[in-house]
């Protein structure tokens, strides 16, 4: 918006909507409270803040890494889905006499049918 309209001063905001002055005082970090909803005290908030301190650029090795976890063919054990089932792998193992012992049949099924169908295809 300030690519386009230019910095807001007392000649331009007239010309704003209140929704644009508005969001400049929420990109300043403004809480509006409900007496100051007015275009004139929106624009008084945005003129009494300084604006937001320039983000810093992204730098080259974050951006690669970033492109290697957007890579579809990643492996799970390297995503949040891979660290969370380790998670619960670990915790389950941990707490096997908690189960009843229908439930740990069942997992032990799971296991053990996960076993022999990895045993096929490798």
């Amino acid at each position: 918006m300030l690519n386009q309209k230019g910095s807001l001063n007392d000649e331009t905001y007239k010309a704003s909507t209140k929704p644009e002055i508005k969001l400049l005082c929420k990109w300043k970090g403004i809480k509006i409270l409900k007496d100051d909803d007015k275009k004139k005290n929106l624009y008084d908030l945005h003129l009494s803040h300084p604006n937001p301190l320039a983000s810093e650029p992204w730098p080259e090795e974050d951006e690669a890494e970033l492109q290697k976890l957007l890579k579809p063919d990643m492996p799970i054990e390297q995503t949040h889905l891979g660290v969370a089932a380790r998670q619960m792998a670990a915790t389950t193992a941990n707490s096997m006499s908690k189960l009843d012992r229908n439930t740990r049949n069942q997992l032990l099924e799971s296991i053990a049918a996960f076993d022999t169908s990895e045993q096929g295809t490798s």
